[in-house]
C-alpha cells in the first residue's frame, strides 16, 4: 500500500488540467477494485478506499484509466480489506477520487471535485444493492479520503441505507463529531458488539498533528472497542499486520498500547520499528497505519459485530 497522505501544498495543484474524467460504469468489473463474484458468506462489506492518486496528471479528479493509480488502489485495497475478508464478501468500487492537493483547500474550492467522487460512490452503492447484495446485512468501511466521501454520502443519501441491514460503519482516518453523527443519523459506538453505529480513530504519537484531524473528535480505542480514555496495554493488541511496501507485510504480536486523549486522537508510544515505517505526514502521524497497527483486533471485531447482528435477528424471529 502506498501512502495515504492527504496534505499537499496548493502549489502542487498548479498546472493541473481542470477537467472531469469519464464516469465509471459499475456493471463492469473494470470499475471495481474488488468484487466478490460468488458470495459465500452471509455478510458483505462495502469499502471505499483512501487516497491513492498523488499527482495531478488527470486534473483534480483521477481518471479511472490511470494505470499507475489503479495498481496503487489495488495494493491498498488488498491490505485494508484483509480485515473483512474472513467474514465478509467484498465490494470495493473505484471512484474518481480527488488528488491529495484538493482536500486541504477551502470548502468552496474542493466541493465540486468531492461532489464527483461522492457521486461515484453513491452510484456504486446503488448498483451494489440492486445487483449484488441480495438482502444480506453489510458493513460500511473506509479510510482517509474514503471516509470523507462516505461521510458525505451518508449525510446526503441516508435513505439508501437500511438501518436493519447496517452491521457497522467503520469510517476510519477522518474526524467524526457529534454533529456528524446527528447528520448521518447513526450513533457513535459504545460497545464492541453494537450494530448500526459509527466507529473511527486517528492514530498518532504525542505531538503528532494529522491534517485530517480537527478536535474535538469522537474516537474508539480498537484494543477494547469502547470510548474509555484509560490506557490499554499492548497485551490486548492481537497483532499488527504492517504494510512494508512491494507486497510485503510484517506481523508483530502485541504491537502497541493505545489511549484516547482529551482531543479525541488515539495516542500510541513511538513504535520500536519507527525507522522501518513510511511517515509521509511527518513525525508522530501514523495515518497510513490506522488499519495495520490494530489489524487482528479489527478482524475480530468485524466478526463480533456480524455475529451480534445475526444473534439479534435470530432472536427477533
Amino acid at each position: 500500500m502506498i501512502m495515504t497522505a492527504l496534505c499537499l501544498t496548493t502549489a502542487a495543484m498548479a498546472g493541473a488540467k481542470d477537467k472531469t474524467p469519464a464516469p465509471p460504469d459499475y456493471s463492469s468489473a473494470y470499475y471495481w477494485t474488488e468484487r466478490t463474484e460468488k458470495p459465500d458468506k452471509p455478510y458483505d462489506v462495502f469499502y471505499v478506499h483512501p487516497t491513492t492518486y498523488f499527482n495531478t496528471v488527470d486534473g483534480p479528479n483521477q481518471s479511472l484509466d490511470n494505470k499507475v493509480v489503479r495498481a496503487t488502489t489495488d495494493a491498498t485495497n488488498t491490505q485494508q480489506t484483509g480485515v473483512f475478508r474472513p467474514t465478509c464478501n467484498i465490494y470495493a468500487p473505484r471512484y474518481r477520487q480527488v488528488n491529495r492537493g484538493v482536500l486541504p483547500k477551502k470548502f468552496a474550492e474542493r466541493d465540486p471535485y468531492l461532489r464527483i467522487a461522492a457521486g461515484d460512490v453513491v452510484e456504486a452503492f446503488k448498483y451494489y444493492l440492486k445487483h449484488y447484495n441480495q438482502g444480506r446485512p453489510y458493513v460500511i468501511a473506509s479510510h482517509s479520503q474514503g471516509s470523507v466521501v462516505t461521510t458525505r454520502v451518508l449525510k446526503k443519501h441516508r435513505e439508501l441505507f437500511d438501518d436493519d441491514k447496517i452491521i457497522a460503519a467503520y469510517l476510519v482516518g477522518w474526524t467524526i463529531t457529534d454533529q456528524d453523527c446527528k447528520q448521518m443519523k447513526l450513533p457513535f459506538s459504545d460497545r464492541p458488539d453494537q450494530n448500526c453505529c459509527l466507529i473511527t480513530w486517528n492514530t498518532i504519537s504525542t505531538g503528532g498533528k494529522p491534517p485530517m484531524f480537527f478536535p474535538p473528535a469522537l474516537c474508539i480505542n480498537p484494543l477494547v472497542w469502547t470510548r474509555t480514555k484509560n490506557n490499554q496495554p499492548k497485551e490486548l493488541n492481537l497483532g499488527a499486520v504492517i504494510d512494508m511496501g512491494h507486497g510485503k507485510t510484517k506481523k508483530v504480536p502485541h504491537f502497541t498500547s493505545a489511549q484516547i486523549n482529551d482531543q479525541g486522537a488515539l495516542v500510541i508510544p513511538v513504535p520500536a520499528m519507527l525507522s522501518e515505517l513510511n511517515m509521509p505526514m511527518g513525525k508522530g502521524v501514523y495515518h497510513r497505519y490506522d488499519y495495520d497497527f490494530f489489524y487482528n483486533n479489527f478482524i475480530q471485531n468485524v466478526k463480533t459485530r456480524c455475529q451480534a447482528w445475526s444473534a439479534k435477528h435470530k432472536a427477533a424471529k
